[in-house]
C-alpha cells in the first residue's frame, strides 16, 4: 500500500466513525508510517480523535510518538502522563514506553531520561531485532549523545541502523546510520566517516529497491569532514546534496545544521555571493525558528563578512547581546555554535564574555568527552587570546597540541579561518602545518586582491582602516564610514599596531608609508 492510498483509507475511517477499524489499519501499518521522513498529514487525522476514545495502549503510544516527531509537544506530553506503566501489557509495549518517557521527561532531569532509555533497550530480550528494539536503541543512542558520550552513542545507533536496515525501514535506518557518523565526526575520526559514507553510498546505488532519496543525509556528516579537513569545494558539493535532502525529505529535527558549515566554507573560498543565497534561502525557510538560531546565522554572516544586507548595525549589537544573554544562561549546557560566534565576535572586538578561565575550563570537558574539532578550535582561538597578552608560552602550548590534533585527524579548517596571527608562532612549532596554512591564506590572498600576499603586510580592510587614520579620522567616523563598530575599528587597530610593531597611530602611519602599505 503506498502512502497515499493509506492516507485515504485512514481519511475514510475517520469520516465514517470508524475509530477500531482506523487504529488497527495504524498498528497493522506501523512499519510504513515509522518509514516515512514526515508523517504530519496521518498525525492530524489522529490527532482527531479524542485520545480518551483510542482503543488500545499501542495506538496511543503510537499517536504520542508521531505528536513529538511532529513538534506537538502539549499533546504529546499532556497525553503520555495519562498512560500508567501498569497497562503495558508485554514487554515490547513496555519498551516503547519507556523509550517516549525518555524523550519527554524535561531536560532538568536528563539523568531520568538517559536512564528511562537504558531501561527501554534492557527490558527486551537482547536477541531481539524488532522494530521496538531499533527504536529502543535509537533513543538511548541519543540519550547518551547529549551526554556527550560520543564512542558509546556510536556504538548503539550502529546497531539501531543495523537492525531497521535489516527490515527494510529506510528512512529511520539512514538516520541512525547518519547519528553514528555524526558523533564518529565529533570524536574527530574524519577517515573513518569517510570511508563509511562512501561505503554506503556505492552500497545503497546498488539496490534498485532501496528509497535512495532518503540516504542522501549522509552527505551531512560526509561534507562536515571534507570542511574540516580543508576539502572546502567537496564540502560545498557534499553538503549541497544534504540540504537538498533534508528540505526533499522534511527532517524537520535537520533544518538549520547544514548551513553555517556551507557558510564558513564559502567564507574561506571568498566566495560572498554564494555566502548571501545560502543566508536569504535560509531566512526564507526558517523564518519560524527560534529567534536564537535566526540571529546566531544572521550574526555568524555579519561578523564573516561585515555585510549589513540582512540587518544593520544596531540589530547586530543587539542580536549580540541576546547571543550573550543566551550564554550567561546556559554555559557549556548550551550549543556550542553560540560560544563558537560568541569567540569570533570577540576576535572582532564586538563580544568580551568569555573569559580564559572559562576557556581552560571548557578545554577539560573537551578533552574528557573526545570532541577532536571543538578542541582544536579553542586551542586556536586560546593561542591567539595568549599571543595578543604577550603570554608567548602559554600560547606555543595551546599551538603544540592545536598541532597535534591535526596530526591524528587530519583536521585543518580552524586554522585556515583563525590561524593567520597567530602564522608566525606556527612556523617556529610545526613546518609542514604552517606550509599548509600559510598556503592556504596566500592562494586566499592572492585569489582575493589580485596580487602575492607577501607584497603587503597588512590586509586590505587594515589598510583601508589605516588610511582613513592617516587623514585624521577617529575611531568613530571610521566606523560610520566603514559601516563598522567602534570596537572592530579598535579590533583592527590593535592587528595593525602589532603587524607595524609600533606603538601607536602616529607611528603606525609613518611605519606603512615607509613600507609602501599606504601613500
Amino acid at each position: 500500500m503506498n502512502r497515499e492510498m493509506l492516507y485515504k483509507q485512514m481519511e475514510d475511517l475517520k469520516e465514517k466513525g470508524l475509530i477500531k477499524e482506523l487504529f488497527e489499519l495504524v498498528e497493522n501499518k506501523l512499519f510504513s508510517i515509522t518509514n516515512m521522513s514526515c508523517s504530519l498529514p496521518y498525525y492530524q487525522i489522529l490527532k482527531a480523535i479524542p485520545f480518551e476514545q483510542i482503543p488500545s495502549v499501542l495506538s496511543k503510544l503510537i499517536v504520542a510518538w508521531l505528536a513529538f516527531l511532529n513538534g506537538d509537544n502539549n499533546y504529546a506530553y499532556g497525553n503520555m502522563k495519562k498512560l500508567e506503566e501498569e497497562e503495558m501489557t508485554n514487554k515490547q509495549l513496555i519498551a516503547f514506553y519507556y523509550s517516549l518517557q525518555a524523550l519527554m521527561t524535561f531536560n532538568t532531569e536528563a539523568e531520568k531520561k538517559l536512564a528511562l532509555a537504558k531501561l527501554s533497550v534492557e527490558v527486551l530480550p537482547p536477541e531481539e531485532c524488532s522494530l521496538f528494539m531499533a527504536n529502543a536503541k535509537l533513543t538511548y543512542a541519543q540519550m547518551l549523545a547529549g551526554f556527550l558520550r560520543y564512542r558509546e552513542a556510536a556504538l548503539l545507533f550502529d546497531e539501531a541502523y543495523q537492525m531497521f536496515f535489516n527490515l527494510r525501514l529506510d528512512f529511520p535506518a539512514s538516520v541512525a546510520l547518519t547519528n553514528k557518523l555524526l558523533n564518529l565526526y565529533y570524536l574527530g575520526d574524519m577517515r573513518r566517516v569517510i570511508e563509511e559514507s562512501n561505503q554506503t553510498l556505492i552500497q545503497i546505488g546498488d539496490m534498485s529497491e532501496r528509497d535512495k532519496g532518503y540516504w542522501d543525509i549522509i552527505y551531512l556528516p560526509l561534507g562536515m569532514c571534507y570542511f574540516q579537513m580543508g576539502k572546502l569545494k567537496l564540502a560545498c558539493k557534499y553538503l549541497k546534496l544534504a540540504k537538498t535532502c533534508i528540505e526533499d525529505t522534511q527532517m524537520l529535527h535537520m533544518q538549520g545544521v547544514v548551513e553555517p558549515f556551507l557558510m564558513k566554507a564559502y567564507y574561506l573560498l571568498d566566495e560572498q555571493r554564494h555566502m548571501q543565497e545560502v543566508m536569504s534561502d535560509l531566512l526564507a525557510r526558517l523564518g519560524h525558528m527560534h529567534y536564537i538560531y535566526r540571529e546566531l546565522f544572521q550574526c555568524l554572516y555579519y561578523v564573516l563578512t561585515e555585510d549589513t544586507t540582512y540587518t544593520n548595525k544596531e540589530e547586530i549589537e543587539a542580536m549580540i547581546e541576546r547571543l550573550e544573554m543566551e550564554f550567561t544562561k546556559n554555559h557549556y549546557q548550551g550549543q556550542y555554535q553560540v560560544v563558537e560566534l560568541l569567540l569570533l565576535l570577540q576576535q572582532k572586538g564586538l563580544s568580551h564574555i568569555i573569559t580564559i578561565p572559562y576557556l581552560l575550563d571548557m578545554l577539560k570537558k573537551v578533552r574528557f568527552t573526545g570532541m577532536r574539532t571543538q578542541l582544536q578550535e579553542l586551542l586556536i582561538f586560546l593561542a591567539e587570546i595568549n599571543l595578543k597578552a604577550n603570554r608567548k608560552k602559554e600560547a606555543i602550548s595551546c599551538l603544540k597540541e592545536a598541532v597535534q590534533v591535526q596530526r591524528e585527524t587530519g583536521i585543518v579548517a580552524s586554522f585556515y579561518l583563525l590561524g593567520r596571527e597567530i602564522l608566525p608562532l606556527l612556523k617556529k612549532i610545526d613546518q609542514e602545518v604552517y606550509l599548509l596554512v600559510a598556503q592556504f591564506h596566500k592562494e586566499n590572498e592572492t585569489s582575493k586582491v589580485g596580487i602575492k600576499k607577501e607584497e603587503y603586510l597588512l590586509t586590505p580592510k587594515e589598510r583601508e582602516i589605516l588610511s582613513l587614520v592617516a587623514e585624521g579620522r577617529s575611531n568613530a567616523e571610521i566606523g560610520d564610514q566603514l559601516y563598522l563598530t567602534i570596537g572592530t575599528v579598535k579590533w583592527h587597530m590593535n592587528h595593525i599596531l602589532g603587524k607595524l610593531e609600533v606603538k601607536n597611530r602616529i607611528q603606525a602611519v609613518s611605519e606603512a608609508r615607509k613600507l609602501g602599505e599606504i601613500t
